[in-house]
This record gives C-alpha cells, sequence and structure tokens, in this order.
C-alpha cells in the first residue's frame, strides 16, 4: 500500500533560467511580487549542467555553502540543511538545481545575490525525475494555488532589459 511518507515532495519551479538571465534588473522585478508568504511563494527556478566552481563546504551545523558556475556565469549559493550532499557536489558531475534567488547584505556599497537552493541532483538523473506540469494543470490543482480565482499573464517588455 502507497503510504503518503512514500510520495515525494513536489517542488513548484517557476521556470528555468540560465545564470545569465540572474541581473540586478530581474531581482528588482521580483521584489515587485513581495510580499512572499503562504499564498504567494517565492519564484524557485531550475537551472541544468551547473557545475561546483572551487570547493563546497559544510557550515554551521548542516548548511551546505558552494559556489556554482553555469557557462561562465559564477554565483554564490547556500543549501540549509543539505550538508549531506556534499560529496555528490565536490564530484565533477552536471547538477540540476532548484532555487530562489535572494539578495544579501551589502559589500561595498553593492548588493549581492546568492541562491539559496531547495534541491540538487545530477543532472542526468534530474532529467528524468522531473514532471512539468502546464499551467491549465497546475490552475486546476488548488493544492498548489489553492485561492486561485483567476490568473492574469503579464507579458514582458522587452525594451526594459
Amino acid at each position: 500500500m502507497l503510504t503518503e511518507e512514500m510520495i515525494p515532495p513536489e517542488l513548484l519551479i517557476g521556470t528555468e533560467i540560465a545564470f545569465t538571465d540572474i541581473s540586478t534588473h530581474f531581482v528588482m522585478l521580483l521584489r515587485q511580487f513581495a510580499p512572499y508568504g503562504y499564498h504567494n511563494a517565492k519564484p524557485q527556478f531550475l537551472t541544468h549542467h551547473v557545475f561546483t566552481a572551487g570547493r563546497p563546504v559544510i557550515v554551521g551545523k548542516n548548511h551546505l555553502k558552494l559556489r556554482l558556475r553555469h557557462g561562465t556565469t559564477i554565483v554564490d549559493a547556500i543549501g540549509f540543511n543539505l550538508g549531506d550532499l556534499l560529496e555528490m557536489c565536490s564530484a565533477n558531475t552536471p547538477l540540476s538545481i532548484v532555487y530562489s534567488i535572494e539578495e544579501t547584505t551589502q559589500q561595498r556599497g553593492k548588493a549581492m545575490m546568492q541562491l539559496y537552493i531547495k534541491d540538487i541532483r545530477p543532472t542526468e538523473q534530474a532529467q528524468n525525475d522531473i514532471v512539468y506540469k502546464s499551467l491549465p494543470d497546475i490552475v486546476k490543482d488548488k493544492t498548489i494555488l489553492p485561492n486561485l480565482e483567476e490568473l492574469v499573464v503579464v507579458p514582458v517588455d522587452s525594451s526594459l532589459e
């Protein structure tokens, strides 16, 4: 018999992006969706074929701190309570990560960005594990967005970039 504990948790992923998409302008746009909470989850993103840049370390009790490289772009990241994934992240294996983007304390007057990792898997495994739901499926699934009455899709103005 299949029990609730046997069903893997689901992560709602906003979209798949490249690290080159992460900019101060992009973070500014994300800020406009705040405040985040129960009925307004912080957007989570997916990036495939990510490699570690340098050596990942454990900080605090069990938090994975690392720098990640996607193409030529390198970003800082932390995975809270993901220290058990240190060995996997230390190998030179392409990874797929699900994360949110956070602004950290300013350094020399400049805001820094950091990824808060929610899940990490080898890309080969992740591409088999990830099930994409279409927008109509998400709208119908009241467990994902329980109070969604209507969805407004706003086209992105490319002149803002």
